[in-house]
């Protein structure tokens, strides 16, 4: 008898996360996961597209850039901000490596 596999899904972390796409359009990152991420954006995006962008990060040893890429899998509109869920494609990495 074959046992029935239960799908895992990815924990996720609430975040406010201000970020740049690589169009320099600002948002900010407010849910992220091992799978995805969920943005929120000024400007519409389309479903199956890739969206490249960075973050900033301030740590003791200084300011600490990290670019990923998503492609876009579902976008909603409420209130003149598009809510962009994207898979991860590249996962946020410092630029330097």
């Amino acid at each position: 008898m074959r046992r029935k596999l239960t799908p895992v899904r990815a924990q996720r972390v609430r975040a406010t996360i201000p970020l740049t796409t690589q169009d320099g359009v600002s948002g900010v990152i407010t849910d992220i996961s091992s799978a995805g991420m969920l943005l929120e954006l000024p400007v519409k995006q389309e479903p199956g597209s890739v969206i490249a962008f960075s973050v900033e990060l301030k740590t003791p040893g200084g300011p600490l850039k990290l670019t990923g890429e998503g492609e876009v899998v579902r976008v909603v509109e409420e209130s003149g901000i598009y809510k962009v869920a994207a898979k991860t494609i590249k996962p946020l990495a410092d630029t330097k490596t």
